[in-house]
């Protein structure tokens, strides 16, 4: 909504100082580009950690805009990865320290079993039959606690809710792979549990 409302105001400002036809048929060349340069100039400007894949994405198109070639966005992430590899030991460790102190802040107010399976996540990104695992038994727990949970909840049209989250909870097929979702809807079946709880 903040958004929005800073919008209509940047183009009523636009429209008191600029005719409009005018304005708006101005071409903007490289715009890909320099719109490139400024998300990465506030990537790193930003205290906040940001998404190593929307960095990569900008840097491609920077390369591809300088060299005029379409990059491989690969061969971008492999050259992060090797100049990382260059870093003296402490430059390394600080690093990882300011990365791991970002880390926690951003996410210091989830619950131990959250934590613990984005860890799972993190961890056992080669392993995905170990990963399936482990995501089913917790969809398995996580069912388990929401039926005893809903015996204790009085309000009828809530209870019917409750029953049709549980039907829904439905384990991991060995044929699918596990990716982000599992983990969000995992996040939000813990924090559904945990409300649960506090009934």
């Amino acid at each position: 909504m903040l958004f929005k409302n800073q919008k209509y105001k940047l183009i009523s400002e636009i429209k008191k100082h600029y005719d409009l036809d005018e304005f708006f048929s101005i071409q903007v060349r490289d715009y890909k580009a320099l719109a490139s340069m400024y998300c990465l100039l506030e990537a790193q400007n930003n205290e906040e950690l940001v998404d190593p894949k929307y960095l990569v994405d900008n840097k491609v198109t920077l390369l591809e805009h300088l060299t005029d070639k379409s990059q491989n966005s690969n061969d971008v992430k492999d050259t992060l990865i090797e100049e990382y590899s260059k870093y003296d030991k402490d430059l390394k460790l600080l690093t990882f320290k300011i990365l791991l102190e970002k880390f926690n802040n951003t996410y210091k107010d989830l619950l131990p079993e959250q934590k613990n399976i984005l860890k799972e996540f993190i961890t056992s990104v080669n392993s995905n039959k170990r990963l399936h695992n482990i995501v089913n038994e917790e969809l398995k727990k996580i069912n388990s606690e929401v039926n005893k949970l809903t015996s204790k909840v009085t309000d009828e049209v809530v209870k019917i809710k409750l029953e049709e989250v549980a039907r829904s909870i439905k384990a991991v097929k060995n044929t699918e792979k596990i990716d982000d979702t599992h983990l969000v809807n995992l996040m939000q079946f813990y924090d559904l549990v945990n409300e649960l709880k506090t009934l």
